[in-house]
């Protein structure tokens, strides 16, 4: 029962990233942490095949994040797969690629194609330590708005710590490039030069979870400061706190739950509009996510999810709220 709770945290966070929502270019479109849950003891099977495929309908009810609330119908779909190679008890090494695509009916600018790709060598340590290094890459696409499209490359390590049974908590650094593939960066007298916007950060993120028999419970805090080599305002450059309370139970043998409630701060560094307001733009924004999903047998399930995110500003034009609501199958081989 725990590696069913545990697989469908994970196609939660797939599924519900704030990628999910149409996006401004800064803001990340996943926020991901150490660790999704308890992870499986490496056994002494040499290796481990694990894959899903989930298919969604589902309806985005402000589509473009702004004040005319127009909402419009999307089709997700997602691929994961992942293999898991033991060395020993104590070493493995792991390759993942997810591949998912998000297709708007009528507002196709944010119609989505992503692919992520990501290796790491994990090794136990003292029984109750788990080190782990990685290298993700990922190409997020946007077919009908080229200048949101770019390369992300990520470095970082994460250290687990098994406290007692199923409490643990958990550190993890990353370091971040975004190679926008179609933007050019603007200059300080506002033109545009030759050169792609290219953005990097430093991001260490701190968790604490606890696993009971049918309850998974997750903290989690996330920081990081964005620079950009766009000129003008220093438009991207922005510093960013962010935490999240993850609630995973199992109410029965067949139906799970998930839900999430997340805050985060942006505080930009000179970025200031038009409107009157001298000081630079600070956002606040809320998120909350709820999800069912029923087990018809052991390999498919149904997906319902409900997601709603607020974004609160000192600059009014950027102030907006919007919902999701999707139903959908998964299957896990």
């Amino acid at each position: 029962m725990k590696i069913k709770l545990l697989i469908f945290v994970l196609i939660s966070i797939f599924f519900i990233g704030d990628f999910s929502f149409a996006q401004r270019a800064e803001e990340e479109k996943y926020i991901q942490y150490p660790t999704a849950g308890r992870p499986e003891k490496i056994k002494d099977v040499k290796g481990k095949f694990r894959a899903f495929v989930t298919a969604m309908q589902g309806f985005d009810n402000n589509a473009n994040l702004d004040s005319s609330r127009k909402g419009d119908l999307f089709q997700e779909a997602i691929i994961n797969a992942d293999y898991r190679y033991s060395f020993s008890k104590k070493t493995s090494a792991g390759a993942l690629y997810n591949f998912t695509v998000i297709n708007y009916d009528k507002y196709t600018k944010n119609t989505l194609l992503d692919n992520i790709l990501k290796l790491d060598w994990t090794r136990k340590l003292f029984k109750i330590f788990t080190f782990q290094k990685f290298y993700q890459i990922e190409y997020l696409a946007f077919p009908k708005d080229d200048n949101s499209s770019y390369v992300e490359n990520d470095l970082g390590f994460s250290l687990r710590h098994d406290i007692y049974k199923g409490l643990y908590h958990a550190f993890k650094f990353t370091f971040l490039t975004k190679n926008y593939t179609a933007r050019n960066r603007r200059l300080a007298d506002y033109n545009f030069s030759d050169k792609k916007r290219f953005d990097y950060r430093s991001q260490p993120a701190y968790e604490i979870g606890i696993f009971f028999k049918k309850l998974y419970a997750k903290v989690s805090y996330q920081f990081y400061v964005n620079k950009s080599n766009e000129l003008y305002l220093d438009y991207y450059d922005f510093y960013s706190n962010r935490g999240v309370l993850s609630l995973g139970y199992n109410f029965t043998e067949k139906l799970l739950g998930y839900t999430s409630f997340g805050f985060q701060k942006r505080q930009y560094k000179d970025r200031r509009w038009l409107d009157g307001n001298p000081s630079p733009e600070k956002e606040y924004t809320y998120t909350f996510n709820a999800s069912l999903s029923y087990n018809f047998t052991k390999y498919l399930s149904s997906i319902l999810d409900y997601s709603y995110r607020e974004n609160v500003s000192n600059v009014p034009s950027q102030k907006y709220s919007g919902s999701l609501t999707t139903v959908g199958l998964n299957y896990t081989f």
